[in-house]
């Protein structure tokens, strides 16, 4: 109340003051300063947010509030940047080097060792009567899918040989003043399986094998052949 009073008998000493003078006054006194005495604490700045609340009131509680598109940007943050780590896989990375085959096989043998050991285990242990079903079946997957990749293993290592050897007898063959000579696809192929049929023949599982390509063909056509 008293501030009110106060106020009110400031702005009567101020009502005769002519414009020049009061010009001179709000320069003396400063903007902030002269508002304060002749409006009280509310400022411009203070009405225009007041007045801008009002402007954009909502008429109903299910629209959505207006907002001006005048409303000031929040400051730009400044963002620590943080080093990007960089993650490398020696497999793909060539300062890392060529993989070497053989150098990894030699190094690694005593891993298939291992293994080797760990299913004679496992073959032993499928002897005993009171071993469990379901562990039992576990294991005989396990056993197979070893003696598969030691089948497939040992195929790679003997194709990866005849390369070799071709190779080999090409750098001869060129040392000799020579062309080289590289066999067709077709010719490779046939070779492998004359050969693979006298392996399997001198090991009397010939029989066994063509048995189990007929049933496989079999299958095949059954699938391709429509039915009606």
């Amino acid at each position: 109340m008293e501030e009110i009073e106060e106020r009110t008998s400031i702005r009567q000493e101020l009502s005769n003051l002519t414009f020049e003078e009061l010009e001179e006054l709000k320069q003396k006194m400063g903007l902030t300063l002269y508002n304060e005495a002749m409006f009280g604490t509310t400022t411009k700045k203070q009405l225009s947010k007041k007045k801008q609340m009002q402007l954009f009131k909502r008429e109903n509680k299910n629209r959505p509030r207006e907002i001006s598109s005048r409303s000031r940007a929040p400051p730009v943050r400044e963002v620590v940047h943080v080093k990007k780590v960089v993650k490398r896989d020696p497999r793909f990375d060539e300062s890392c080097g060529e993989l070497n085959t053989e150098m990894w096989d030699k190094n690694y043998d005593f891993l298939k060792n291992m293994q080797k050991e760990e299913v004679q285990e496992l073959k032993k242990s499928l002897k005993d009567e009171h071993y469990d079903e379901d562990k039992r079946v576990e294991v005989k997957k396990y056993i197979q899918t070893f003696k598969n990749k030691e089948k497939s293993k040992a195929e790679n290592d003997k194709e990866k040989q005849k390369r070799k050897l071709e190779k080999e007898e090409n750098i001869k063959r060129m040392a000799q003043g020579k062309n080289p000579f590289y066999m067709k696809k077709s010719t490779r192929k046939f070779l492998d399986l004359a050969e693979k049929y006298e392996e399997l023949k001198a090991s009397g599982k010939l029989e066994t094998y063509l048995k189990k390509k007929r049933k496989k063909n079999q299958t095949r056509d059954k699938k391709t052949i429509p039915t009606v």
